[in-house]
């Protein structure tokens, strides 16, 4: 048996029998990476920086939007980040944020791990303006660790409940 037969047996015992791939504070470590890639996405947004925006994202991933659209890999997610801000900033401009307690994340094995988040847009605040709430989508993304490196590989708009 070859070394690389062994680690996937051992890995697929682990997870046939429901045992964590790592430690405590491995999992914490990558739980706070993957936040943090999650944030830079908003940030890049709220930095009106489409390459940054797209730079969360595996080179090979695909998102599915809220309208439908689908696009694959990092060079289209960029391109329509550069639309998306364009549109926005014709629109008066958004910020962009993903609130910290919506962002539930469940780690599937070693370097694989899957979140659900709220993906929220506000509108700039604009003087006397009164703030209007956040727009919020629920979004379902599988992030892997490639390269040492926390990447979004999927991301899903879902419906939103209807109450």
């Amino acid at each position: 048996m070859t070394q690389s037969s062994t680690v996937l047996l051992l890995t697929l015992g682990y997870l046939i029998a429901g045992q964590p791939l790592m430690g405590e504070a491995q999992g914490a470590r990558d739980e706070q990476a993957i936040r943090d890639v999650i944030q830079a996405h908003a940030t890049a947004w709220n930095h009106r920086d489409a390459a940054a925006a797209a730079a969360v994202y595996a080179p090979d991933a695909v998102v599915r939007t809220s309208s439908g659209r689908l696009l694959v890999g990092r060079a289209a997610i960029e391109q329509a980040h550069h639309d998306w801000l364009a549109e926005d900033t014709v629109g008066g401009g958004s910020i962009h944020l993903h609130p910290p307690e919506t962002i539930k994340i469940q780690f599937l094995g070693l370097g694989v791990a899957v979140a659900d988040v709220d993906g929220c847009f506000a509108p700039r605040a604009s003087g006397s303006a009164p703030q209007l709430p956040p727009d919020c989508t629920p979004l379902f993304i599988v992030v892997v660790k490639r390269g040492g490196r926390w990447q979004v590989a999927e991301q899903r708009a879902l419906a939103r409940a209807r109450g």
